[in-house]
């Protein structure tokens, strides 16, 4: 963890947004590696709620942002 970073808290988020992952995809829609299904305003803070909701462990991660996980 880099120390000089300023790390945001959940108070400051301005948006939540829920992830249902299944072994069949995402909030009900397949795995597709040419769409992109959320975007977020640079220099903002959302929470997101991660839930596995199927039978299978499944990793999760987004590419090119920073993210604090909070369990």
């Amino acid at each position: 963890m880099d120390r000089g970073l300023e790390l945001p808290e959940a108070d400051d988020a301005v948006r939540s947004r829920h992830f249902e992952v299944r072994r069949s995809g995402i909030n009900g829609q397949p795995m597709a590696m040419d769409r992109i299904d959320e975007t977020v305003t640079r220099g903002t803070t959302e929470v997101w709620t991660l839930r596995n909701g199927g039978d299978m462990t499944h990793n999760f991660h987004v590419h090119d942002v920073q993210f604090r996980v909070w369990t």
